[in-house]
């Protein structure tokens, strides 16, 4: 079975590269996510708990954005390696297709 990571194809090597960077930098909306809602744990009174609820809901929209744009470029990713791979590593293909297919 091939190794997709440690191709000589530098389309494949630049597509997973480019995907793993994409991820890495986009790790910081969890870790705030995170300090937010530790933050909006604490007593508040009416006025200031409204603001906090707007602001997480403010959030949860830019998370749900960030992971919606991260899945659709995985899936457009994993696509491409399906076709690139399916005549040389079918195998390989046919997990790809499996994850394609997967509606979660």
């Amino acid at each position: 079975m091939p190794n997709v990571q440690n191709t000589s194809n530098p389309q494949t090597a630049g597509a997973a590269s480019r995907l793993t960077n994409w991820m890495r930098n986009r790790s910081w909306t969890i870790a705030m996510t995170v300090a937010i809602v530790n933050y909006g744990r604490r007593p508040r009174d009416s006025r200031n708990r409204a603001r906090s609820e707007n602001e997480k809901t403010q959030l949860a929209r830019e998370l749900h954005d960030e992971l919606g744009a991260i899945l659709t470029a995985s899936k457009m990713d994993v696509a491409w390696a399906n076709r690139k791979l399916k005549d040389s590593a079918p195998d390989i293909s046919d997990k790809l297709r499996r994850a394609l297919d997967n509606p979660h």
